[in-house]
């Protein structure tokens, strides 16, 4: 053996020559690595001025005369570099960072706070293994951070826009959902099935704060690309005019129950619903209860006809203003809903301009038509009667109970 097994020192053989060359030799060693002191840890070349018996942790990368020999301890001895290859468990004190490191027999580690009371170490795993990758590894049922009397935030860093700073969340070591800036400054969540394929299911833009639901470039401040679902209530408010739209092709909204199957849609304004879709594909306005393919609660326009239902009482009079000065009105009497009596039908063609006037186009035997105005009583007992005043078209019922008339201007 020509070395010691711990230090590497040389021995003296023998019957050696020159015995105190090999002794020297081993005294220097010794005077560097017992109570092991360097100047540096942090340079991974030579610095350009030494001094006898300087020493320096040589940083990773070497290079020049301390290449090859990274995390070696290098000694400036009669001119040149001599280096010592630690072993596990040796302890260095680095002059320029106050502060004391072990070699862990791969890399050299603190083995105490430095002086402004940080620990600095390059791996640490609590109830786990670290790996180079995973530099901090916690195994715990969780994890608290909690505050120092104050707030508390927790803060994660990348170089550049290009890459990524997120929260993986894993089962069994395969990534599932991740939220963060990934591949930009936006804040996304996306989910993946294997952990191979991903989907964005919701993307933030950095600039605009605009949010998007299926699509990564948002246009507006809420931007769904796709069918979806609404259960319960969902409200559209602002200051000026909110709208709901679709990019391209058709904007399908669907009414459902709790159990799937088909509710009604209605659209409502300051409160009050005006139109209501039934189930059975019946529109409704004014009314949420349609009983035909369209039923209107009132006046309507389709280009120039207008239409409506009146209720009259016994001897009773109703007006009925006109969008239009002249024109055709087609009245049907409806007095048991289930269907009209065509004998106090008909139309008649009027005027309600300055100087009033009316003449039946055509109707029953129970319907009159008069020129003047209608007071309850002008037109014959059991008989519909429609006369015109400036402005306006009256009809009197002189039937005996209260009646629905139905009536659809032509102008």
């Amino acid at each position: 053996m020509t070395t010691t097994a711990r230090l590497s020192l040389p021995l003296i053989a023998a019957n050696q020559a020159q015995k105190h060359i090999t002794h020297n030799e081993a005294v220097i060693a010794l005077d560097g690595l017992v109570q092991l002191s360097v100047k540096s840890a942090s340079a991974p070349a030579p610095p350009p001025a030494v001094s006898e018996g300087d020493l320096y942790l040589v940083a990773p990368g070497g290079t020049d005369a301390w290449s090859g020999q990274d995390r070696t301890i290098a000694a400036w001895s009669d001119g040149t570099w001599t280096f010592q290859a630690p072993r596990e468990g040796w302890r260095c004190w680095i002059e320029d960072e106050a502060r004391l490191v072990v070699f862990t027999g791969a890399t050299w580690q603190d083995v105490r706070p430095a002086p402004d009371g940080s620990i600095r170490i390059a791996e640490l795993a609590v109830n786990a293994e670290p790996s180079s990758e995973n530099r901090l590894t916690v195994s715990a049922q969780s994890i608290l951070f909690d505050h120092d009397g104050g707030d508390q935030q927790v803060k994660v860093n990348k170089a550049a826009t290009v890459d990524t700073a997120s929260l993986l969340f894993q089962s069994g070591y395969t990534g599932h959902a991740e939220l963060g800036l990934t591949g930009s400054n936006d804040l996304s969540f996306k989910v993946s099935d294997d952990g191979a394929a991903w989907v964005y299911a919701m993307h933030i833009d950095a600039a605009t704060g605009q949010v998007g639901i299926g699509t990564s470039a948002p246009e507006a401040p809420l931007h769904l690309n796709g069918t979806f679902l609404v259960s319960g209530g969902a409200r559209l408010s602002g200051s000026a005019h909110p709208h709901l739209y679709r990019l391209g092709g058709n904007l399908n909204i669907e009414g459902r129950t709790d159990g799937g199957a088909g509710g009604q849609i209605r659209l409502a304004t300051e409160g009050t619903e005006r139109v209501c879709i039934a189930a059975d594909g019946h529109v409704g306005i004014g009314t949420t209860s349609p009983e035909e393919r369209v039923d209107v609660a009132g006046l309507t326009r389709a280009h120039g006809f207008y239409s409506g239902e009146i209720l009259i009482a016994p001897d009773g009079v109703a007006t009925v203003t006109p969008p239009v000065k002249s024109g055709l009105i087609v009245v049907s009497n409806n007095p048991y809903s289930d269907y009209p009596q065509s004998h106090r039908a008909g139309a008649a063609l009027f005027d309600v301009g300055i100087t009033p006037w009316a003449t039946m186009a055509f109707g029953g035997g129970y319907f009159g038509v008069f020129a003047t105005d209608v007071t309850g009583t002008t037109g014959t007992p059991t008989h519909v009667t429609v006369g015109v005043v400036e402005d306006a078209i009256r009809i009197e019922s002189r039937l005996t109970s209260t009646t629905a008339i139905r009536y659809t201007i032509i102008g």
